[in-house]
């Protein structure tokens, strides 16, 4: 037994028995018969442009003008009354995203929408400058005069 199925998944390994076509043929016919291709379909608005945005994403992150996206923690607004106050507190914060998650959210978001913006007392307004990452050291590290 073992050494027939030892047997059976070399021959497989192999490549001795070429696997069954996918598509069949007809004696008549002498190309096989192919699925249709599927093409990418575009969805306009009202003036003619196809990048459009998710609403539920819109709703719910927030791109910086640095082009960091944040969104509020999952579950602020559930069930608060049975929560500890520290902890509905930090519930209120907003957190940055990780590097995966800005590629997908800007997928779902518009051009328009992750474009840099200025409002008076913004809110947001310290989170718009990164500061102290890896990329922007050399501009703020201090001048070493001898």
């Amino acid at each position: 037994r073992a050494d027939e199925l030892l047997r059976f998944h070399t021959r497989w390994r192999t490549k001795l028995h070429p696997s069954p076509p996918i598509f069949k043929t007809d004696t008549v016919m002498e190309n096989p018969l192919r699925w249709p291709r599927q093409h990418r379909k575009y969805y306009l608005d009202e003036e003619g442009n196809s990048d459009l945005a998710v609403p539920a994403a819109v709703k719910r992150f927030k791109v910086m003008n640095n082009g960091a996206v944040i969104h509020a923690l999952p579950g602020r607004n559930t069930k608060v009354h049975r929560k500890p106050e520290a902890y509905v507190n930090r519930l209120q914060q907003h957190v940055f995203c990780s590097t995966n998650e800005n590629y997908l959210v800007k997928n779902l978001l518009s051009k328009d929408i992750c474009r840099p913006r200025w409002y008076p007392d913004d809110p947001y307004e310290p989170y718009h400058v990164r500061r102290h990452s890896p990329w922007d050291y050399r501009l703020y590290r201090q001048k070493y005069y001898p």
